[in-house]
């Protein structure tokens, strides 16, 4: 069978996210530099934030090199990242096929990703039980180190891949020939360096989805190694005890970057993997954003210890379980239904079929809003927020940064859904209303 010629495997991009080339050079460059802004607006106990504009200003004019650089902690990124690619090769995992791609083929990918977990928690313990603090105080003390070796490799990663984008498989003709996202082919370079070109970026003679491993692995199980060397930072500043509320944030970030491994399969369905390129957006987000944003609550507890007191610790207990039900419940019943439409569990409920043969549900979780999963996403990020209680707005961002991003992405795949199912999405609309939060919005 002939294969697809380029131009109609690959279009070329006439719709641009982020207001084209100037919004992605503004997010670039904001994102770039929020983690920095975000430490040292919150770097010394008392002072999260500083006293005074006029305060953070001077901070920020005398950092120097030293401050943001330094290539020990560099090596030290690149031998953390080449740790996980071994454990995705030597940890027991199995095979699981992704979403068709517009070729008609299915890649393969392989899922290991909670063994690889409990391997390095194993490995935490036994470095905590073997050095104790130290190895975890210099992760600590070396933060902004480390948030310039990921942003590096992040963006030098983004760059070797776009540049590989452009091969040419003329000379082997046996090969495929680049799949392109169709959001990351704008001609721009910059545009599509930022979103991504490739859809499926693979190495090691294909045997390595990039863009899969990255997606979870360097930055949710970094997150982890973070929020345990804060635990240990402020262990150590309080002469062995820890408070609850850095108990809990340990505890409920912890819950959910398990639940993440466990389904780690379901990513495979998500935009990120079925859409959209992997670019320095992702790269990024995945390698350095994740982990040092998500990080936020355990820093600053770490800085400034929290007694939350029973009615406190009942309060973010009731809203993290809360949310954390709604988030998994709906997820699981929407990842039930599309394997198996006659599950005892979801055979009651309503849905209509499009005429793409797809079937949307209506009822259960989903006849509530048509993302419902994002309120529960949304509100068990505020739970970790409160853990910090109220005496600064920093550990705060995250919910609203959290909530932009919940938005912008269910605005992305209203547009998304509303090209591929037409008449049919409008009728869906018409019957679930509400996009997240439902009676809202």
């Amino acid at each position: 069978m002939a294969r697809p010629k380029s131009t109609l495997l690959n279009p070329r991009t006439t719709h641009f996210e982020f207001f084209g080339p100037i919004g992605v050079t503004f997010v670039f460059l904001t994102t770039s530099l929020l983690p920095y802004l975000l430490y040292f607006a919150c770097e010394q106990p008392g002072q999260c934030p500083p006293s005074s504009v006029t305060a953070l200003v001077n901070r920020l004019q005398a950092i120097t090199l030293a401050e943001l650089f330094n290539a020990q902690v560099c090596l030290l990124y690149i031998g953390w990242f080449l740790y996980l690619v071994v454990l995705y090769y030597v940890v027991p995992g199995s095979l699981v096929p992704g979403t068709e791609l517009r070729t008609g083929e299915r890649l393969t990918y392989r899922i290991n990703g909670f063994r690889s977990l409990l391997v390095t928690c194993g490995l935490i313990f036994l470095l905590h039980r073997v050095y104790g603090p130290a190895p975890f105080i210099y992760i600590t003390d070396h933060f902004v180190h480390w948030i310039t070796a990921a942003w590096l490799f992040a963006t030098l990663q983004a760059l070797f891949l776009y540049v590989r984008s452009f091969r040419n498989h003329s000379s082997k003709p046996a090969n495929p020939p680049v799949l392109l996202a169709l959001g990351g082919n704008s001609s721009n370079w910059f545009y599509d360096f930022f979103i991504g070109r490739e859809l499926n970026p693979r190495v090691l003679g294909g045997t390595l989805d990039l863009k899969v491993f990255c997606e979870l692995r360097p930055g949710i199980i970094g997150w982890l190694v973070l929020n345990f060397s804060f635990l240990i930072k402020q262990a150590q500043a309080l002469d062995g005890y820890i408070t609850e509320s850095m108990a809990l944030i340990f505890f409920l970030q912890g819950l959910y970057t398990f639940d993440t491994f466990i389904y780690e399969s379901s990513v495979l369905t998500t935009m990120d993997v079925t859409t959209d390129g992997f670019g320095w957006m992702l790269s990024f987000g995945d390698l350095a954003w994740v982990p040092f944003i998500f990080s936020i609550q355990a820093r600053y507890l770490a800085l400034e210890p929290v007694l939350l007191g029973p009615v406190g610790t009942g309060l973010v207990v009731a809203v993290g379980i809360a949310s954390f039900l709604i988030f998994r419940l709906s997820n699981s019943q929407k990842n039930i239904f599309r394997t198996n439409p006659h599950d005892p569990r979801v055979r009651g409920l309503k849905y209509i079929e499009t005429e793409s043969g797809s079937k949307l549900l209506i009822s259960g979780w989903w006849g509530l809003a048509r993302h419902i999963n994002y309120l529960g996403d949304w509100l068990f990020g505020l739970s970790w927020c409160l853990t910090t209680g109220f005496g600064s707005p920093i550990p705060y961002f995250y919910i609203i940064y959290f909530g932009i991003l919940l938005i912008h992405r269910e605005r992305r795949d209203d547009h998304k859904c509303r090209l591929k199912y037409k008449q049919d999405w409008d009728r869906y609309c018409s019957i679930v209303k509400y996009r997240i939060v439902p009676g809202i919005y």
